[in-house]
């Protein structure tokens, strides 16, 4: 029998340090700016509630359904639909109060100039010729009838007429001039009725045929006149003012043209 027995193995050789390698720690400390300039993935960063004692679980939010989320979105769409015409409101209220601080700051002194209603053709000339010839009164003068108040197109033009001219005048008159009358859509003040109505917040979007209509029918239903002693004699005395009224005019002009 062989007793002799294999030589122990040797424990094996250390490996020799590379000396250009840099130590672990140092390495660390070296490159540290480095590393702390890499962003993090916000799904791998630190919840703030976990303590550096507990160990980095990653918590996954639980998958949202399709059916909630679209239930959610709608919710959402629906409070924004809300929040938007809630501002509407807001902006048109302050638009209101913004338009009724301009007229307020119109000139106060067309109510007290004006012979408002008209009871006759001498004074509509008169007042159509400040419409064409006086800045500034034909915005004055809608600025006045766009405060008078209304809701409808067919009420706020009742509502403008009666203050403007008597039945007589208005008896006087059609839109085209049909049936003997004047043609009212040649005046000064038609232009002023359609703005002052459109200057209405309530019937801001009316349409000029509309205006028209409204106009056409309410000088349809002025009745005229009835033919009295004292009508003839106040028809008389209109005719002689305006007839001084014209002559004082030439004369101004004829001074205006020899100067």
């Amino acid at each position: 029998m062989d007793t002799h027995l294999e030589p122990f193995p040797q424990m094996p050789k250390k490996a020799c340090i590379n000396k250009d390698f840099v130590h672990t720690s140092d390495f660390v400390q070296v490159n540290q700016n480095s590393i702390d300039t890499l962003e993090v993935p916000c799904s791998v960063k630190e919840s703030p509630a976990v303590t550096p004692e507990v160990s980095r679980v990653i918590s996954l939010q639980p998958r949202i359904s399709e059916d909630d989320f679209r239930s959610k979105l709608v919710k959402d769409i629906a409070f924004i639909k809300i929040y938007v015409t809630k501002m509407n409101q807001r902006l048109d209220f302050i638009e209101e109060k913004l338009i009724t601080k301009k007229m307020l700051k119109s000139n106060f002194k067309f109510s007290k100039l004006t012979f408002l209603p008209i009871s006759s053709t001498a004074d509509l000339d008169e007042l159509e010729l400040k419409l064409r010839e006086v800045p500034n009164y034909k915005q004055e003068m809608i600025n006045y009838f766009a405060k008078i108040g209304g809701y409808k197109v067919n009420e706020i033009v009742k509502l403008i007429l009666r203050k403007l001219m008597s039945n007589y005048v208005a008896s006087l008159f059609s839109w085209q001039g049909k049936k003997q009358k004047k043609a009212f859509c040649c005046l000064g003040v038609a232009e002023v009725i359609i703005n002052a109505v459109r200057s209405n917040r309530t019937t801001a979007d009316a349409t000029e045929k509309e205006i028209i209509d409204s106009i056409k029918n309410w000088l349809g239903m002025r009745p005229p006149e009835k033919i009295t002693a004292r009508t003839v004699v106040k028809f008389n005395i209109i005719c002689i003012c305006s007839y001084i009224y014209n002559i004082y005019i030439m004369n101004i002009n004829k001074m205006m043209f020899k100067n």
